[in-house]
């Protein structure tokens, strides 16, 4: 899991545990909380890893294109209309993913 905070945030969460008024054994929860946070926050990512992510997306992005104008061909061939909506239930994809294909989608309309 992770947990995006704000400087401000983690100065607040500072201040409770070093501050406040709850028994030891909270006060150790708490740091060991931010003890993690600090750990995450040092973390390098691998350029393995942003390639292999990169590579993931356009493989995902290449299929949801396809997926959308083997869609539009259809639905053109059957005559139907056309819309963003439409084309983002025939081709199964989520209407937000359609959306974002939308250049593609409007000079049909």
């Amino acid at each position: 899991m992770r947990i995006m905070i704000t400087e401000d945030e983690f100065g607040m969460l500072k201040k409770i545990a070093d501050y406040s008024l709850i028994d030891g054994s909270e006060i150790d929860c708490l740091n060991g909380i931010i003890d993690k946070i600090i750990e995450d926050k040092n973390k390098e990512v691998s350029i393995k890893k942003v390639k292999a992510a990169a590579k993931a997306t356009k493989v995902r992005s290449d299929k949801a294109r396809l997926k959308i104008e083997k869609a539009l061909n259809m639905m053109r061939l059957e005559g139907k209309p056309i819309s963003v909506y439409l084309v983002s239930k025939n081709a199964g994809v989520s209407y937000n993913t359609a959306n974002k294909y939308a250049h593609i989608i409007e000079p049909t309309l």
